[in-house]
């Protein structure tokens, strides 16, 4: 009798297994698999969708939806292009006499891009500006008979900061949102000052420069919501300039660095000499600068430091004046990328990637002159801008993943 019953309980099982489709019998389709991994992108991307098991046909959703057998069928790539925007793919794939894979899914998105500028117009004037994915916006918020630098450059949704100063009778730190400027406070007007970085955290933003006391010293600062952090003694004899700032889990860091107004020196080549740090970012709780560390022999090589520890990135340089020491730092997965140029031969621009020297090129693979200023990391493209040089006039460009562009200026403008 109980073998009666184990054998019914079993034919039970089987025939519902057979009325619900009888899938259990059945292999499945191999899951769907995408060409690009997903992520963020700073170009556009082209998708492939493949299947391991030969004849299932597959069909796909952009939407986040999930298909079935009767979404669209994958019959090429799947495009993902356009800046901002955003697409979640998701594939299946289907076969008679085989259950349905599963369904693969991928987010991927084409993030918008942006630099700040500074160049010389028609008039022969100084004039700030910024790009966005290639198209250009001049600044034009300045005191009357005014000129401008910008410097770095912060977004935060779709509001675009700029860091620089305004040029009349001194120089002024102020930045500009959305190309509407905010004058910030010095401590002599008369003196003035300038503001290098920018960083939103929040609703705060935090802007770093250095401001002159009655004396004309330089002293470095930064300012919160406009508010001004002294990192100097204003009294002292100490000088300085504070070029970037990042904003981590509401601590401060600005190259030097000081971290909530505390300072931290960072090693150098030779003890007796001494060398700049100029941006800074934080990655994973890890404080990132890059600078310059003078050697024995009195060579300015560009080196960065990772929480305190010194990585020299050989073959290359940095002079002193402000807009050559605008070299950048940004992490790119785990790598460090610092921007700059080379110093054998032609001072071309270049980028080291954790510590390894990579020269840039121009149009055609061409050796030109120039310097490579600032690194924007859009998850697996790396997006470089600076300039090159014809004779002695610089001219705006950019490389994605290596790849040169022009970057475009007003009609007339003179360089930048």
């Amino acid at each position: 009798m109980a073998s009666l019953f184990v054998g019914l309980s079993t034919l039970c099982v089987l025939l519902s297994l057979l009325l619900s489709g009888c899938e259990f019998f059945y292999q499945a389709v191999e899951t769907p698999q995408f060409s690009v991994a997903e992520g963020k992108y700073a170009s556009n991307q082209s998708v492939a969708i493949t299947c391991a098991t030969e004849g299932a046909a597959i069909h796909y959703t952009t939407d986040g939806t999930t298909p079935t057998a009767a979404s669209t069928a994958y019959t090429a790539a799947v495009p993902v292009s356009g800046y901002g925007t955003s697409v979640t793919l998701k594939a299946m794939a289907v076969k008679s006499g085989m259950s349905d894979s599963a369904v693969a899914s991928a987010a991927y998105s084409i993030s918008n891009w942006y630099t700040s500028a500074t160049y010389v117009n028609s008039s022969s004037k100084y004039g700030a500006g910024y790009w966005k994915n290639g198209s250009f916006t001049a600044i034009t918020d300045l005191p009357d008979g005014a000129q401008a630098m910008g410097f770095r450059i912060a977004v935060s949704g779709t509001d675009v900061y700029v860091a620089g100063y305004s040029i009349a009778s001194v120089y002024l730190p102020v930045f500009w949102k959305n190309g509407a400027r905010t004058d910030l406070p010095c401590i002599d007007v008369a003196k003035g000052g300038g503001a290098f970085g920018v960083c939103v955290s929040g609703t705060d933003v935090y802007a770093a420069g250095t401001v002159k006391n009655s004396s004309g010293v330089s002293k470095p600062c930064y300012w919160k919501n406009g508010t001004k952090t002294d990192l100097f003694d204003a009294d002292t004899a100490d000088t300085g300039n504070a070029m970037g700032i990042a904003v981590s889990g509401g601590s401060v860091s600005v190259p030097c660095y000081w971290k909530d107004g505390v300072k931290t020196d960072l090693s150098v080549l030779d003890a007796t000499r001494d060398g700049k740090a100029v941006d800074v970012c934080v990655s994973e709780g890890d404080v990132y600068v890059t600078g310059y560390s003078i050697s024995t022999s009195s060579v300015r090589t560009t080196c960065h430091w990772k929480s305190g520890e010194r990585v020299d990135d050989s073959g290359g340089s940095m002079s002193d004046s402000i807009p050559a020491m605008l070299a950048g730092i940004v992490v790119s997965g785990t790598d460090p990328c610092v921007t700059g140029m080379t110093d054998d031969g032609t001072p071309s621009p270049c980028y080291w990637k954790s510590g390894t020297r990579n020269v840039l090129a121009g149009a055609g693979g061409a050796t030109i002159a120039g310097r490579a200023t600032e690194a924007v990391s859009c998850g697996t493209d790396l997006l470089l801008c600076g300039y090159m040089k014809t004779g002695s006039t610089p001219t705006p460009c950019c490389w994605l993943n290596g790849t040169y562009a022009d970057l475009p200026l007003p009609t007339g403008s003179l360089g930048g």
